[in-house]
């Protein structure tokens, strides 16, 4: 048990350190409010008003929230099989199909548009959302200011709060509408603000890309970016599973490398593609998600386009495998159409 002198000093220890957090907390908020004004200033030399920049810049306070979830993002440690039976659940393809049938006109429009197949669109929409019902409960302009004050990606995250700012200047959605993830990526398809300058659509024609609310918006964005961000060749095969060899070691340079190759030398690598012999041979690349698996496949030009999406490979092989459930869907749909009694001669 500790001595009265002991406890006396316990506790004047614990007074010390308080007094030193509080400090240490008052020092940072004037350092804030410094720092602050010169995001003002900024903004105002891009060329924000001073009306928007008051309306989101007045009283507004670090969320710690973010800090806390940027610095303890967790080590992926999923395996792509445990990643995939997460994203590609039974609901997720069932509202997915439901959605394919719902939107059947609007993806149809989109699709003489932009030329991207209806199921990629409808497939990164439910991993990003899950078809908007993801509740988005980040404000975005705190999230990013609390992210560009912090020291780590400071730069990258003040340019997409000036983004995030003239986004609200050219009325797109009210400033308490706007929501996103703890990063700041917005709305259904998470845009973070310089995607949503260069690649949002008001497809709709209502003077406002609502990427937040309307789903013609948010399904004719997923589509142009995807159409600015590489040569989509729609109705092309993305990949395709593929078994590999035994001695798969003579391969991992070229997976780790990342190396695009025509199918038919791929196949003298004993990778055996069901890509038609007689068909216009396409460039393909191997991924293998798992190295201590031999689950692999072989993917083509379209991969490349939707990997500018989300670099991973694990999320690019979800949207393309939910792509694949939602397509055989329609077409199982498509066949199972009752024949017209009159047609039926």
């Amino acid at each position: 048990m500790l001595s009265a002198t002991g406890k006396i000093i316990q506790i004047l220890f614990g007074l010390m350190l308080c007094a030193t957090i509080v400090s240490c907390a008052g020092i940072i908020e004037r350092r804030f409010a410094q720092w602050l004004e010169t995001v003002r200033i900024e903004a105002r030399t891009q060329g924000i008003s001073a009306t928007t920049i008051n309306q989101t810049l007045d009283n507004i306070e670090r969320d710690p929230r973010v800090i806390k979830l940027d610095r303890n993002q967790p080590e992926f440690k999923d395996t792509f099989t445990g990643y995939i039976e997460k994203r590609l659940s039974a609901a997720r393809i069932e509202t997915g199909r439901e959605r394919l049938v719902e939107h059947r006109q609007l993806l149809d429009d989109i699709y003489e548009r932009y030329k991207i197949d209806p199921e990629f669109l409808v497939a990164i929409w439910g991993l990003e959302s899950n078809y908007g019902d993801y509740p988005l409960s980040y404000d975005v302009i705190r999230s990013l200011l609390t992210l560009a004050f912090d020291k780590r990606r400071s730069a990258f995250f003040r340019a997409e709060l000036f983004a995030a700012l003239r986004i609200i200047e050219q009325g797109h959605i009210e400033i308490e509408h706007m929501k996103g993830s703890w990063a700041g990526a917005m709305g259904q398809p998470q845009f973070m603000p310089s995607s949503f300058i260069e690649y949002a659509v008001d497809f709709n024609g209502d003077g406002q890309k609502n990427i937040w609310h309307d789903q013609a918006d948010v399904l004719a964005s997923i589509a142009n970016y995807l159409k600015n961000r590489g040569d989509w060749q729609t109705e092309q095969p993305w990949g395709e599973r593929v078994e590999l060899p035994e001695n798969i070691e003579l391969l991992r340079n070229h997976i780790e490398s990342k190396q695009w190759l025509p199918t038919s030398q791929w196949q003298t690598l004993g990778i055996i593609s069901n890509h038609p012999t007689d068909a216009i041979e396409l460039n393909a690349m191997l991924v293998n998600p798992d190295e201590e698996t031999k689950e692999a496949y072989l993917v083509y030009p379209n991969f490349k386009t939707l990997y500018a999406y989300n670099r991973s490979n694990y999320y690019v092989l979800s949207v393309c495998l939910l792509a694949d459930e939602l397509a055989n869907a329609m077409q199982n749909q498509s066949d199972e159409k009752p024949i017209d009694a009159e047609t039926a001669e």
